[in-house]
């Protein structure tokens, strides 16, 4: 398959996803759920691209390149629609970076640096909630889960124990 990714001409095999057309050729589109070695769960919708002839932005992670495409992937529109998502994401998130485990070693985080999302100017919907650890083997933090459905997809589709779901 034959596409332009960023003026840049590229060629991939069929069925491959954009995120993955456009790292063939060093180009890194944002994403927090995209992993390249699990089905895409297109959950967080971070990496937005555009598509000449498209009248809305999709996902990088789960749309494949067709034949003559021509893809977008860093403009102010996309640049200010990730920013408003990760900070949809963010509202939802109980932002305590400094005491986290993960605290500078966090795509998140890091995400939101880049984008400049201020985490102490957006008003949170979230209050903490307690960790479940009903399950011998699993901990859940529900204050550290984005809802990407990472977690499920490995469980699903790496581990095959079905022992997760995403409900609500």
């Amino acid at each position: 398959i034959n596409l332009m990714i960023d003026g840049k001409e590229v060629q991939v095999p069929e069925n491959t996803s954009i995120i993955e057309a456009a790292a063939s050729i060093g180009i890194k589109i944002p994403s927090l759920c995209y992993h390249q070695d699990l089905n895409p769960s297109a959950g967080c919708g971070i990496c937005v691209v555009e598509i000449e002839g498209q009248a809305l932005p999709k996902r990088a992670c789960c749309t494949p390149v067709h034949e003559g495409m021509k893809v977008t992937t860093n403009s102010i529109k996309l640049r200010q629609l990730r920013k408003m998502l990760l900070e949809l994401i963010l509202a939802d998130h109980y932002v305590d970076c400094p005491t986290c485990i993960a605290n500078n070693k966090c795509d998140l985080q890091d995400l939101a640096y880049i984008m400049n999302v201020k985490t102490d100017e957006i008003a949170t919907l979230q209050t903490r909630k307690p960790i479940d650890e009903s399950s011998v083997s699993i901990t859940r933090d529900p204050n550290k889960c984005i809802q990407c459905g990472r977690c499920v997809t490995v469980c699903n589709d790496i581990q095959t124990v079905f022992a997760l779901t995403t409900v609500h």
